[in-house]
């Protein structure tokens, strides 16, 4: 009979045999985490831990799904044996399991189900959390052994060995890939910064609108690969398409100008992300995906549209402050621009009414022809540059000489170019052999025919004969002149007829009167009785006629000065509305 061995030396070879089995594991395991940790990009990390595990356990696929720490989701992020189409999309999976998992039915841990029909659809059987300090990073996720074995006790903890040393080295490399994200974030803000840095210096740099716009839609062009772009101004006459390329924009002017006229602030919008409406619908139809008003000042002054990018990516929200950043600096510089030439013009319309007044001054009388036991004085004061009054003194043959004042409606160039005309056509006229009423009614007929219905002028005109020492005169329409006797009494000088331009077959009467020495006569336009204070009261003709009657000794200039002086004095600083011109006669003797 054999003597079998005893019960202690069975014992003592199993131990020892486990003993050098954990040996192995272990020495497999540091080398494997040597591997591991070797490198800080995750992605090579994730691939040797899953061709590790493939590998020891004879399995022909694997998946690995880490957790997004932002929202959650589990998302591909290394995979064998699995084609890239049927990758799974990002999924939320609740309640993931903490340690390793079957999907077969006897599985006495409960998964969830968005979980256990990802694995079907993919041939996966089973899996193991990614695990570090309690907090699950991803999971592993595996096909079947191809030996067919099922995974046992030393399978399973080898597997959370290694997934427990794994979890140390993705989260390190988890944590050094968001470094590495946050440092590109940053060295692309910087070089944003110093993109809008030199794009503001660019546009700062000129006062040209086109240069401007240029600038503009270069950076635009250069920064987001944007082929298709419109720039819409908001001007005073209505919304201008002043720039375009690939965008029919035209159509959508009006809707532009209504839907922004509530806007509050430059910021860059995306179309899809608009209210519902008109607008919306219309930008998406013309193929626009970002509306950046140009807002300066409380005010929206254009907007600009983009289509898409060359390159196919979207917008993204650092390229919208990007573009409300580069937007609210061009809408400094186009308004800047525009004050510039707004200014420019202004400068040379002035320039252009200077030459015009020196114009028009020479067409007043240069010296004044004094005729013999005659004095006279004329002044004209201007509210612009150029008026609507005109006064002419113009010998005449014989001893006559003709007088005229007149006050043409409105104010600036107009009045101006109605004044001229009818300088020069009484200038013309007053050598014919005509009556004064002739004359006024041919000057009548003039301004009626040449001008529109709202232009018009009274005048008076007279005739002075220093041998007969007499005054004919046609009054149309104009301010009463005065006529102070030498013993103090006063007349007016009533109309005779109505204003000039007004009824084209008018006939007008003349009227006469004689002048005795010491006689003087003032005639005026409404800009003198006319003038008013800072509480808008008149200077008023009854002022104007006690003025004149107590400086009635005055000689003429002295006396033009001294009325021209006490309107101004009541007046003040205030601007007045009309000119004002004065035409004063005296005889002498």
């Amino acid at each position: 009979m054999k003597k079998s061995k005893p019960e202690s030396a069975d014992t003592s070879h199993t131990i020892s045999d486990e003993t050098s089995r954990s040996r192995v594991e272990l020495a497999s395991l540091l080398e494997i985490s040597q591997a591991l940790n070797r490198s800080l990009e995750l992605g090579d990390i994730l691939n040797r831990l899953l061709l590790v595990i493939l590998g020891r356990l004879m399995i022909s696929r694997g998946l690995v799904l880490l957790r997004e720490p932002s929202n959650g989701l589990l998302k591909p992020a290394c995979a064998r044996g699995i084609k890239p189409a049927a990758l799974p999309e990002p999924v939320l999976v609740q309640n993931l399991p903490t340690r390793f998992f079957h999907i077969r039915p006897s599985s006495a841990q409960p998964l969830p189900d968005a979980l256990v029909g990802l694995m079907k659809q993919r041939g996966l059987v089973a899996g193991l959390p990614i695990v570090h300090q309690d907090r699950v990073l991803g999971l592993v996720l595996l096909g079947p052994r191809l030996n067919g074995d099922t995974f046992g006790e030393e399978e399973v903890r080898f597997l959370a060995s290694l997934a427990s040393l794994a979890g140390m080295s993705i989260h390190n490399a988890l944590q050094v890939a968001q470094i590495q994200s946050v440092n590109q974030q940053l060295d692309f803000r910087i070089q944003q910064l110093r993109t809008l840095f030199e794009l503001t210096q660019a546009l700062s740099s000129t006062l040209n609108t086109d240069q401007v716009l240029k600038t503009l839609t270069y950076a635009l062009m250069g920064q987001f690969l944007v082929n298709h772009h419109a720039v819409i101004l908001f001007e005073e006459a209505g919304p201008l398409l002043v720039r375009s390329q690939g965008l029919e924009a035209r159509p959508l002017l009006s809707l532009l100008q209504e839907g922004l006229a509530e806007c509050k602030d430059g910021r860059a919008q995306m179309v899809r992300a608009l209210p519902a409406g008109p607008l919306r619908k219309a930008l998406i139809h013309a193929g626009v995906e970002v509306l950046l008003p140009l807002f300066h000042q409380e005010r929206c002054s254009g907007v600009v549209l983009l289509g898409g990018r060359a390159n196919g990516q979207p917008y993204r929200e650092t390229d919208l402050e990007f573009l409300a950043t580069l937007g609210s600096q061009a809408a400094i510089s186009l308004e800047n621009a525009r004050l510039f030439s707004a200014s420019l013009e202004k400068q040379r319309m002035e320039e252009e009414l200077n030459v015009a007044r020196a114009i028009q001054q020479r067409l007043l009388p240069g010296k004044i022809v004094q005729p013999p036991g005659y004095r006279m004085a004329g002044r004209n004061v201007p509210t612009r540059q150029v008026g609507g009054d005109y006064f002419d003194v113009i010998p005449v043959q014989g001893h006559r000489i003709a007088l005229m004042v007149a006050d043409v409606s409105g104010k600036g160039v107009p009045a101006a170019l109605l004044m001229a005309n009818l300088q020069a056509a009484f200038r013309l006229i007053i050598h014919e052999p005509l009556s004064l009423s002739e004359m006024a009614g041919r000057l009548n007929r003039l301004i009626y025919q040449n001008t529109a219905i709202e232009q018009f002028a009274t005048a008076f005109l007279a005739l002075l004969d220093v041998a007969a020492h007499t005054l004919t005169y046609v009054n149309a329409g104009h301010n009463y002149p005065l006529l102070v006797q030498a013993n103090g009494r006063l007349t007016l000088l009533k109309s005779t007829g109505t204003i000039l331009g007004l009824l084209p077959e008018y006939q007008f009467q003349e009227a006469t009167v004689s002048l005795q020495p010491q006689d003087l006569l003032v005639i005026y336009t409404d800009g003198i009785n006319e003038a008013v204070n800072d509480r808008q009261e008149e200077f008023g003709e009854d002022r104007l006629r006690k003025l004149i009657q107590q400086k009635a000794h005055l000689p003429p200039e002295q006396l033009l000065a001294a009325i021209l002086n006490e309107v101004n004095r009541y007046a003040g600083d205030l601007p007045q509305a009309d000119d004002m011109t004065l035409l004063i006669v005296r005889r002498e003797a």
